[in-house]
């Protein structure tokens, strides 16, 4: 479940462009995770995004 996210946009991109999302796993508990996103448009860095996440156990 999204717990909070924290998004920048550094450059405009164009409606229809191809775009490229990377994510990474910064941190991982029993908890929560933290992911950083980059999103790439012909290899320039457009956005970037912090999520952190809870896990939530079902019984």
């Amino acid at each position: 479940m999204l717990d909070n996210m924290s998004s920048y946009f550094v450059k405009p991109v164009q409606i229809d462009s191809m775009i490229e999302i990377r994510p990474k796993l910064i941190e991982v508990s029993r908890k929560f995770g933290k992911i950083d996103v980059e999103v790439f448009h012909a290899e320039v860095l457009v956005a970037k995004a912090m999520l952190t996440a809870q896990v939530i156990e079902q019984a």
